[in-house]
């Protein structure tokens, strides 16, 4: 196995998963990420999140702490 330097390998996973039709995104901050989680998180949950930051990152930590529950005792 050779080595790469860090940069190369996250720009091969980025050109791998954008081949595979994920879409790249650009991020200014943590609250554009949080938000960005969030439309996701809603799409995949069918429902809507508060549009408050401190209330979204609560509202998608509980998301997956339920999911992650459920997955455990299933």
């Amino acid at each position: 196995m050779t080595k790469q330097p860090e940069a190369l390998l996250e720009y091969n996973l980025i050109q791998q998963l954008i081949g595979s039709g994920y879409a790249s995104v650009k991020v200014q901050d943590g609250n554009a990420l949080v938000f960005n989680l969030k439309s996701h998180v809603e799409v995949f949950n069918k429902t809507t999140y508060s549009d408050k930051i401190e209330s979204v990152h609560n509202q998608i930590t509980q998301t997956f702490k339920k999911g992650l529950l459920q997955q455990l005792f299933v």
